[in-house]
């Protein structure tokens, strides 16, 4: 059971009308990458449109199941949880307009993940100068890896000043 039904169930909600709508986004998610795969680049308008509606329509159903929920502190985070939903419809939807946007931002915390772990492993950062260096570095080699470098010729390339290409987006350079 996933953690909205969990929530749904203990907030006296029906968990299984929350389970199907969660999954409409990966559906959607579906519809993108074949039409990515087809060698688009986005929706037709009138198609994004529908998908845009379909958003509206489930924001507000779930202002109307809200207002049935017991608990002062779960309705006061649920409506909280869709007032952000409302406004950033434009952000949460660009994935369907531009197909260059990734769908979720897992590769993002992913890559956050590793800065927050060494920071608890060494107890932080002891300048700012260090913490600069460290993103600098760790941005370098993710960035070698989503282009399917080798790792290892491109930091020595990097060091040695002649990287293999020189639209890298590193700051090495300036």
């Amino acid at each position: 059971m996933s953690s909205e039904a969990l929530s749904s169930k203990k907030h006296g909600r029906n968990p299984k009308s929350v389970e199907p709508e969660s999954a409409k986004f990966s559906e959607w998610n579906e519809a993108r990458k074949k039409r990515k795969e087809a060698g688009y680049r986005n929706f037709e308008v009138s198609k994004t449109e529908l998908y845009e509606k379909r958003y509206d329509e489930l924001i507000e159903q779930g202002q109307k199941e809200n207002a049935n929920t017991k608990g002062r502190v779960a309705q006061k985070e649920e409506k909280a949880l869709l007032n952000r939903l409302k406004k950033y419809k434009e952000n949460h939807l660009l994935y369907l307009k531009d197909f260059d946007i990734h769908y979720n931002n897992n590769m993002s915390e992913k890559n956050l993940r590793i800065c927050k772990s060494y920071q608890k492993m060494a107890g932080g950062f002891r300048t700012e100068a260090g913490r600069e260096l460290y993103c600098d570095i760790i941005s370098c080699i993710e960035t070698i890896k989503r282009r399917g470098l080798n790792i290892y010729q491109s930091i020595i390339g990097l060091i040695a000043g002649t990287p293999g290409d020189r639209n890298f987006p590193c700051r090495f350079y300036e």
